[in-house]
């Protein structure tokens, strides 16, 4: 049996790329997990005061702090997506400016609403809150429409030039608890997060194998 050189590296190659995304998926799937685990964590221990100039670290996600102030309301932010509970419809999380009371502002999802054409009746002037360190917008993600005020990515620079206000750049947060005409999201919902990557990584694997019991076919055949 004679192997021709042009053949074998396309096969070798397409094997060891099939291979690379499995083990890539598993890769995905363990950070999932940890990450399913750390906020299943985080969000199991008490809400603590939110100190005065804090400053985030990786860890300090979905962290339940409470914190004291007024909001903003003629400063609404609407951020374009659907809720857990809601999943089929698609609707608004309005973020608002919170001032605390130590004179920090802050960017607060406030929940959910179906509609802009809404005015939250809250009034709370302590709210139970999870911490959430912005992510960077997906390459694919169209830019926030500042001029119709909707948006599509959490970008708190942006969110500070729109609102004309000095709002904490380093994190956001999102109310968990409150008296609220909006659609709050509970604490598990954070954990609810896409894991489908085991599935992924056997799809890639079965892949590499087919390929494998192809070549071993033609090679028996051509003894």
């Amino acid at each position: 049996m004679k192997f021709k050189l042009l053949p074998t590296i396309i096969i070798s190659t397409a094997f060891i790329t099939l291979m690379s995304f499995g083990f890539w998926q598993l890769q995905r799937l363990t950070l999932k997990q940890t990450l399913i685990e750390h906020i299943n964590q985080k969000i199991e221990q008490e809400a603590v005061a939110l100190p005065q100039e804090f400053k985030p670290s990786s860890d300090s996600a979905y962290t339940k702090y409470k914190i004291s102030g007024k909001f903003i309301k003629d400063k609404n932010i609407f951020l374009y997506g659907s809720n857990f509970a809601l999943p089929s419809k698609a609707g608004y999380f309005i973020f608002t400016p919170f001032l605390s009371w130590a004179g920090e502002y802050f960017l607060v999802n406030r929940g959910w609403s179906e509609s802009k054409n809404i005015a939250p009746t809250d009034n709370d002037d302590e709210i139970t809150v999870l911490l959430m360190l912005p992510q960077k917008a997906h390459f694919s993600t169209p830019k926030n429409d500042l001029k119709k005020n909707i948006w599509l990515s959490v970008d708190l620079p942006e969110a500070a030039a729109f609102t004309g206000l000095n709002i904490n750049q380093s994190f956001y947060l999102t109310v968990i608890e409150g008296n609220s005409d909006l659609l709050l999201p509970h604490a598990k919902d954070f954990t609810k997060i896409r894991n489908n990557h085991l599935e992924y990584a056997i799809t890639w694997f079965s892949l590499a194998l087919a390929l494998l019991i192809v070549v071993y076919g033609k090679c028996r055949r051509s003894f």
